[in-house]
């Protein structure tokens, strides 16, 4: 399982000129965001190691199944796309067994296969970033489709009286800078749906707006002006709350 996601995080990494890039590992350790004591690094320490990270430095020799990272302390994460490629895995499955239709979620990450939802497409809850307590902003019909949703609110921690988030932004090695508070993309495809959810996330709103025609994935972003951006493609079949009516699952 691990070749073809070392394959597809580096075809995402060069398609996003390292805006997701599969060699941000030695970053996201110094932030210790996986540890029970996140902080936040020295600038010394930052530097050091983000001259670690860099697509460009990894050698994929796919006749040969070898990967060779060129510079000594160099790391890649797999975990960009391993939720969306897990849910690409249970369709394969589900394939091979002739299931008529399933609803899986792996971290956040959901997959409606078929329709899963008495025989008509289901309804998905879209989050409020803001809420503390599982409320939706609106949901939208899905339906053979996998949704993954990156967002600042999903994991962080306060320090000095500033709140940093997990979504690391390789070309500066801290938490992106987004003006956006979350992102969801509806694919086929899990592995894509899970790096554009984190890439959208990191480039922010414009790069949003610019993809809203876009009929290869849909996009459900929520702005820090919390205005709600949706795919044309996905107008009819997003409802959205009213202020009040947010419900919670």
């Amino acid at each position: 399982l691990i070749e073809p996601q070392i394959t597809e995080t580096l075809k995402y990494s060069k398609l996003s000129g390292g805006v997701f890039d599969v060699s941000v590992s030695p970053v996201i350790a110094l932030w210790g965001f996986q540890t029970d004591a996140p902080k936040v690094p020295s600038e010394k320490d930052l530097a050091e190691k983000l001259d670690l990270v860099s697509y460009e430095n990894i050698e994929l020799n796919e006749e040969n199944k070898t990967i060779y990272l060129t510079k000594k302390g160099m790391a890649i994460d797999l975990g960009g796309i391993a939720k969306g490629k897990s849910l690409d895995i249970v369709k394969e499955i589900y394939d091979e067994f002739q299931i008529k239709e399933g609803f899986v979620s792996v971290g956040g990450n959901i997959y409606v296969y078929g329709k899963a939802g008495h025989n008509k497409p289901s309804k998905i809850g879209i989050k409020n970033p803001d809420s503390q307590e599982n409320e939706m902003v609106g949901n939208v019909l899905m339906e053979n489709q996998i949704i993954a949703t990156s967002g600042a609110y999903e994991r962080f921690f306060e320090e000095n009286n500033e709140k940093y988030h997990h979504i690391i932004d390789p070309r500066t090695g801290k938490p992106a800078n987004s003006d956006l508070k979350s992102v969801s993309i509806i694919a086929d495809d899990g592995a894509l749906s899970d790096y554009l959810s984190t890439t959208f996330f990191i480039l922010g709103e414009n790069a949003v707006r610019e993809q809203l025609s876009n009929e290869q994935f849909g996009i459900i972003a929520i702005t820090q002006n919390n205005e709600i951006l949706v795919s044309n493609h996905l107008e009819n079949k997003f409802e959205k709350y009213d202020e009040g009516e947010n419900e919670k699952k």
